[in-house]
């Protein structure tokens, strides 16, 4: 984690950059990882490698976002990533890298067509 503090301040100004990509209903929200420690924060609680994206998304290379119930905000349910460049949504994970149930694909979805996000390249069986 201290390896990553060098990409504190790049993360957080490239957050700003994509927070026009945040998108919420009554049920969920989506929104871009805003520091490092939520990265960090992200990969423990969901038990996956997205700590190991930070250097890409700081250099801009990658973006990550966290869906998560309007009700418990705090509370992981699914790590996103794009291609912020090509606007392709490359990968969405829950826990242990589990897919996401339909109801929360339904909503990632949503949030693509209308951020005109490049789904098409992600085929889950839910």
């Amino acid at each position: 984690v201290l390896d990553n503090k060098e990409y504190e301040q790049e993360i957080i100004d490239f957050e700003n950059m994509i927070r026009p990509y945040n998108y919420e209903n009554y049920d969920y929200v989506i929104r871009a990882a805003r520091t490092v420690e939520e990265l960090v924060n992200e990969s423990s609680q969901m038990n996956h490698c997205v700590r190991n994206y930070i250097p890409k998304i700081a250099h801009h290379k990658s973006a990550v976002f966290f869906l998560r119930e309007q009700s418990e905000k705090e509370k992981s349910l699914v790590t996103i990533e794009i291609d912020p460049v090509d606007k392709v949504l490359l990968q969405a994970r829950r826990k242990d890298n589990a897919e996401p149930t339909s109801e929360q694909m339904s909503f990632i979805n949503e949030w693509c067509t209308r951020r005109m996000i490049d789904n098409s390249a992600l085929t889950y069986t839910v």
